[in-house]
């Protein structure tokens, strides 16, 4: 177990190193705000700065173990650690902000930036090409989310990092029992939309005919988006979700934002050209048992 969590270790670090110096602060107009050094690294990639306060990285999700108290250190969440704090360790960094500033337990919520000017690095750009995480939002926190995303299906595509491993998968909307074994994590759910519901004011894609199968909730104001898809869109549609599974009666996510659910029009998934995806040469790190 121990050369095998080095293995994998090393084939995070190498991609990270793969797509240092192209991920530039470009990132949906992100303007970073204060200079802070980090002091250490916490399980789930927290950051906990020099002045004691603590960062969370929004928009760059690092695998955390469910139980660890029985199981000790999952080695993929500590590889994802090490992997990030070989990125911010002891350095620098600078904190941008959109839509929330902190969560409930009163850490930041910033987008966190290395280096100066051409040479500057988003990391959860980083981390996420790299496929040391996958993206995700708060409610009220989802800037910057389309660009994220994409990061994510190069990763996906080149089978980078955690993608390679099998640690990031789809998991299977027909296999409700499955989905319930994930509970309280964070995940991405593809399947077929059956039908389209409304529950308490709520509108509620179904994947299934019968009660128990997985459904997507979304909240009051995303009936639909902006300059987007609606709801009644995705009826009929094989579509990727990425959200936390709650629910007890039947696995289920709530969605504040229709960008968190990807239409998928073939099961070939095509790389953005010039990406990072068509020119890494990072290995796939073994397979890892949870």
């Amino acid at each position: 177990m121990r050369t095998a969590a080095v293995c994998v270790f090393v084939s995070l670090a190498a991609a990270l190193a793969s797509v240092t110096g192209k991920a530039r602060a470009e990132p949906c107009g992100l303007v970073p705000e204060v200079t802070r050094v980090v002091a250490r690294v916490e399980p789930a990639g927290t950051l906990v700065l020099e002045d004691g306060s603590e960062v969370v990285l929004i928009g760059a999700l690092l695998p955390v173990n469910l139980n660890t108290q029985a199981e000790g250190v999952w080695p993929p969440a500590e590889n994802s650690r090490k992997a990030l704090e070989t990125l911010v360790g002891g350095k620098a960094v600078d904190l941008a902000f959109a839509g929330r500033r902190t969560d409930r337990y009163g850490r930041q919520l910033a987008h966190v930036f290395i280096g100066q000017g051409a040479d500057q690095i988003w990391v959860q750009h980083n981390l996420i090409e790299s496929g040391a995480a996958r993206a995700y939002g708060l409610p009220g926190s989802q800037t910057c989310i389309d660009e994220l995303l994409v990061h994510e299906q190069n990763a996906r595509i080149a089978h980078r990092g955690h993608w390679g491993a099998g640690v990031f998968a789809d998991r299977p909307a027909d296999n409700p029992r499955e989905l319930t074994k994930f509970r309280d994590s964070f995940q991405s759910v593809e399947g077929h939309v059956q039908r389209l519901d409304r529950y308490r004011g709520h509108k509620l894609l179904q994947f299934g005919t019968d009660r128990q199968d997985f459904a997507v909730e979304l909240t009051a104001k995303q009936g639909r988006s902006r300059s987007g898809p609606r709801a009644e869109d995705f009826v009929g549609k094989r579509v990727r979700v990425h959200g936390w599974i709650d629910g007890w009666s039947r696995p289920r996510m709530v969605v504040d934002d229709l960008r968190l659910i990807e239409e998928l029009v073939d099961d070939t998934p095509v790389a953005i050209p010039g990406s990072p995806a068509e020119t890494s040469d990072a290995q796939p790190i073994p397979a890892v048992n949870r």
